[in-house]
């Protein structure tokens, strides 16, 4: 097994996130999915899309299970990651999109990807 290692530490890109924040940003299972989700698109999402898809991912694409991501992301996860400066989140038309930020964050989330990809039918 070979280990890749880089000569700068991630959290120099945002050096007000430790790795202790982001490991409790992190330790939600529904934060790393938004993340790996978001990640993946070009531009601003509108929440209810991201809601959409964890639904989906979750093994729970109902209409109940979605307004219960939908009311967590929008109270709990969303406020998480805008203050680590992981996602701007414009409340007014509901768009999330990545930020700069993330780049602290990517070489821990791809780690915990990995992990939760063969643990997962996602």
């Amino acid at each position: 097994m070979t280990t890749k290692t880089r000569d700068t530490n991630p959290t120099d890109e945002n050096p007000d996130l430790s790795p202790t924040e982001i490991f409790s940003l992190l330790s939600n299972k529904r934060r790393r999915y938004a993340l790996y989700y978001l990640t993946t698109q070009l531009g601003a999402i509108h929440l209810g899309e991201l809601a959409e898809q964890l639904a989906i991912w979750e093994g729970e694409p109902t209409t109940d299970h979605y307004h219960r991501i939908y009311v967590g992301l929008l109270h709990n996860h969303l406020s998480a990651l805008t203050h680590a400066d992981v996602v701007e989140y414009d409340a007014d038309k509901e768009l999330i999109t990545i930020s700069d930020g993330i780049r602290a964050v990517r070489p821990y989330l791809d780690l915990a990807e990995c992990e939760d990809m063969s643990h997962s039918n996602r």
